[in-house]
């Protein structure tokens, strides 16, 4: 082959060589990395609700309670007995609270005890005032199979089955205590994990990393007579580790909480004093207060009179309704008192 078509082939080739390269670095420059996906939109969370607040009972010693006339306090006999025909008529036995058929007779019997008519009706009531009676208690009424228990003590104390009626009602009476003294209990719990600090840790301190100098690989020897071998690099040593900081002081636990006090006793069963009638006739108004001690099963002992304005007017009553309240069983004997407010009107 000559030398000039040398030359020309070695020119062709190299003229495809320089255009195939151009071609591929396009090819490459056009090529681009795929969009990345754009980020996902953070979803907000609901809030959860709040928990609801436990509701709490007032058991403030000196706590006013307004006493106010009923209907039973404002009439004489003749109306008492018509007014209680009526209601028995009305199935009005027992309800509303102070306009019944039972507690009008009844108050016929306090003014006039040897009225007969007023007896006889109430001898006919009693069956129905023990039936009703077993029903509020088995509905988990307190208040007023309580209300109702007590006309009847008035009414008939030696009634064979007022012992039977008084169990289920403390049966009651004992649950609703319980039950009130578990949900100030965990109400209690609640609030304190609530308040509790939250202990921080201290993060744990990391060692920092050994830095080593690399070591370049031997050449590779591309001619066919051996060489001497090349001479390696020394090593560079390792630096030594930096210094850690000491860790930092966790602090000691807190120290246990101190046991709660107990909870303070609530009124689970009110009765409201009667308005005495020659006071309502006088229209005469007062108060008083009372002392008392409840016990630890929460009933209430030892009622006495701090103070009375008038005078012997309105003690009787407010004494006899104290008597008959009860609070939750704390356990405990607790000292209180509380004021009756008598008011002919608002």
């Amino acid at each position: 082959m000559t030398n000039s078509k040398w030359n020309y082939l070695r020119g062709v080739s190299l003229s495809l060589a320089i255009g195939l390269t151009l071609v591929l670095g396009a090819c490459g420059e056009a090529e681009q990395a795929p969009p990345r996906a754009p980020a996902a939109t953070p979803v907000a969370t609901p809030a959860a609700p709040a928990a609801a607040e436990p509701v709490a009972t007032d058991s403030a010693d000196g706590e006013s309670v307004v006493v106010q006339p009923s209907l039973v306090d404002t009439l004489n006999i003749d109306e008492l007995l018509v007014r209680a025909d009526a209601a028995e008529k009305e199935k009005q036995l027992f309800v509303p609270e102070g306009e019944s058929a039972f507690e009008m007779y009844l108050r016929v019997i306090e003014q006039e005890p040897e009225n007969v008519r007023a007896r006889n009706a109430l001898s006919d009531l009693f069956p129905y005032a023990m039936l009703y009676v077993e029903q509020r208690a088995t509905a988990g009424d307190l208040p007023e199979s309580e209300r109702v228990l007590d006309l009847m003590k008035r009414a008939n104390a030696d009634a064979p089955a007022l012992p039977r009626l008084e169990r289920s009602v403390t049966q009651l009476r004992e649950r609703i205590s319980n039950e009130t003294q578990r949900a100030a209990a965990a109400a209690a719990a609640a609030a304190a994990a609530a308040a509790a600090p939250v202990p921080v840790r201290e993060p744990t301190p990391v060692a920092p990393p050994v830095v080593t100098a690399p070591v370049e690989p031997a050449p590779v020897a591309t001619a066919p007579a051996p060489e001497p071998e090349p001479v390696a690099e020394p090593v560079a040593a390792a630096p030594a580790p930096a210094p850690q900081p000491a860790p930092a002081a966790v602090p000691p636990p807190p120290a246990p909480a101190a046991a709660a006090a107990p909870a303070a006793p609530t009124a689970i069963s009110v009765v409201r004093p009667r308005y005495p009638p020659q006071a309502y006739r006088r229209q005469i108004e007062g108060s008083v207060t009372v002392g008392f001690t409840i016990m630890p099963d929460g009933s209430v002992a030892n009622v006495r009179v701090l103070s009375s304005r008038p005078n012997n007017i309105f003690d009787r009553e407010a004494v006899n309704a104290m008597e008959r309240w009860r609070y939750t069983a704390t356990g405990q004997q607790v000292e209180s008192s509380r004021v009756f407010d008598f008011k002919l009107s608002e």
